[in-house]
């Protein structure tokens, strides 16, 4: 893993965007993580 500065603002907007989804954190990093990396949903249950 490379390592990255996590800025205030960005955290901010995950936490925003986690409370409008109502999930949690980490639940929001894997979806933008399937997402980005275009990881079929197909074994995820929704």
């Amino acid at each position: 893993m490379i390592k990255v500065r996590f800025p205030y603002r960005l955290f901010g907007l995950l936490l925003d965007e986690a409370n409008k989804r109502e999930i949690s954190i980490p639940s929001l990093i894997v979806e933008v993580t399937y997402d980005y990396f275009n990881i079929p949903k197909d074994d995820r249950e929704k």
